[in-house]
Parts: C-alpha cells; structure tokens; sequence
C-alpha cells in the first residue's frame, strides 16, 4: 500500500500487485496448466485415434478357417439363411460372424476409452479450477479519499473488471489493521488494512508491514482520527 497523492483535499493510496504473486503466477502457467493442457491434449488425441481402430474392426478377417468351428460368434437373426464366404470374411445373412479375439479387442478397446474419458474429465476440472488462482492472485488496489466530495472509493482491479466500493467519508469512523499468522508452524504474518465504518467492515488486499502501518497513520491524520 503506497501512497502517490495526499493534499488538503485528497488522499490517494494504491496497492500493487505484489511481484511473489507475479512469479507465482507465471510457474503455475508453466506447471500447474501447462503440463495437464499437454496431457489433455495427448488424450484426445489418443481417444480419437482409438475410436478410429474400433470402427475398423466392424469386418474382422479370419486368418484361420480351420478354427472357425471353436473360434466364432454369431449373431443371432431371425431367419436360418446358409452362411457366405466372401474371400476371408464369413457372412451369415445380415450378420457377420467375429472371432472371439477380436471381441476381447474390441472390449478391451472400449475399456481403455472410458478410463481416457474419466482421466479427461479430471484434467478438464483441474484446469477450471486452476483458472481461478490468477484471478485472486493478480489484484490491485485503488483508494481515494475525496475530501470535496466527502466521499471514499476503494477501486478493485481484477482480470474480469474493476469492482468498486464507497461510502460517506463521516462513515468511517475507525481504520485498523488485521494481523493473520500464514499457518500455525510459521514466523511470517499477512497485514491487511481495515476500514471500519458504521456498518460492518471492509478489509482490503494484503501489503507489507510498514506499508500498511504508514497507509493507517496517513488515513487516520487525513480524516482526524483519534
């Protein structure tokens, strides 16, 4: 939280986006999208390329007509017809006679696209869900304290837009600043500057500890806070 404008009349405070965030950012883009996009995309690939297969086992061709006997599947019809050989395929009316190798492929096939499918539908969430962490982690802030209009707006800078909150400058009535331990092991801690006004409480984004203490003093001396 720095300031970069405080006159008679305005107070203006903006906090960066701190360059950890940044870098955070750019190894998950790598990693974290990257490498899953990469494997999705192999995925589909392979998925195509094995539905490809099964549709040209639809004629399956016997090498062995000595074990047709012992090695074949047939369809059921509803009318007896004598069964027809066309070259290495056996024809029996409308249907076509299989051996049992090529059913066990094609089982086999089907069972490898729905595993593919499941571990696609995974990558799919993963790389939703991983949408979101540059959003929250490329934030700015904009505070501006506006003594002439008697009002204060707090311009939040996003990927999807700007948010903005304000209020009457006589509604607030205390700033404060909240002390958050990172995890229970850690020595590091997370200052975040608070606004208290009649109604509830804003907390803004995090920044360093004298940053935030010297942004508190500032909006305190500039509204005569006690």
């Amino acid at each position: 939280m720095k300031i970069f404008k405080h006159t008679a009349s305005e107070l203006s405070l903006h906090n960066p986006i701190p360059w950890t965030n940044k870098l955070f950012v750019g190894v998950w883009g790598v990693l974290g999208q990257g490498l899953p996009l990469l494997a999705l995309l192999s995925l589909v690939f392979s998925l195509g390329a094995g539905r490809q297969n099964c549709q040209q086992l639809g004629s399956i061709q016997i090498s062995q007509p000595d074990l047709l006997p012992s090695r074949l599947v047939v369809e059921p019809t509803l009318n007896r017809v004598t069964p027809t050989v066309v070259g290495t395929k056996i024809i029996l009316g409308n249907s076509l006679l299989t051996s049992n190798t090529s059913v066990l492929s094609q089982n086999q096939g089907q069972c490898d696209q729905t595993v593919q499918m499941s571990v696609i539908a995974i990558l799919v969430l993963f790389l939703s869900i991983g949408l979101g962490i540059p959003y929250f982690a490329l934030q700015s802030e904009t505070l501006i304290f506006d003594k002439s209009t008697q009002q204060f707006r707090c311009i939040r800078h996003t990927l999807l837009g700007n948010k903005t909150w304000q209020c009457p400058l006589h509604e607030i009535h205390d700033v404060t600043i909240n002390i958050r331990r990172n995890d229970r092991t850690s020595k590091t801690y997370t200052y975040t500057l608070t606004l208290l006004p009649k109604v509830g409480k804003k907390k803004l984004l995090y920044s360093p500890q004298h940053q935030t203490e010297e942004a508190r003093d500032a909006i305190k001396q500039f509204l005569k806070i006690l």
